[in-house]
């Protein structure tokens, strides 16, 4: 919901999507490409629509479809993206099912409500102080 929406009806954002992304690599319909190309773009393009770097992410919530392919794809297109430092990486698609994109949007109250007490950042969401977004 917008920020504009929330407080007309009377609610306080918890947190902002301050950046987000989606590539399809064009693989296959459900397998990725080995090499994380696809997850690589979503990641930096996530990453500067947020306007911070990598290494602000305080936790990485993956796909984590439990799969070889899938996973070993992730952590290679993470290891990229973060330079081969990792930030804590969990994914919680066990517990979720498989929705194909859903899950990702069932997955934000996660990182929201574990750093309500904190100032931590997540990949899916910011739990920070509203920034304009870049263009703004």
């Amino acid at each position: 919901m917008s920020e504009e929406r929330a407080l007309k009806s009377g609610e306080t954002p918890l947190a902002y999507v301050a950046g987000w992304s989606a590539a399809n690599d064009a693989h296959h319909v459900t397998a990725p490409a080995r090499d994380g190309c696809g997850l690589i773009q979503a990641c930096r393009q996530a990453l500067e629509i947020a306007a911070i770097g990598a290494t602000e992410i305080a936790a990485i919530n993956a796909h984590g479809t439990g799969t070889v392919y899938n996973d070993a794809m992730e952590l290679t297109a993470f290891n990229s993206v973060f330079d081969g430092t990792l930030p804590p990486l969990h994914g919680i698609k066990g517990s979720l099912g498989h929705c194909l994109a859903l899950p990702e949007g069932l997955k934000l109250p996660l990182p929201v409500g574990l750093c309500r007490s904190s100032s931590c950042r997540a990949l899916s969401v910011v739990c920070c102080p509203k920034r304009p977004a870049r263009g703004d």
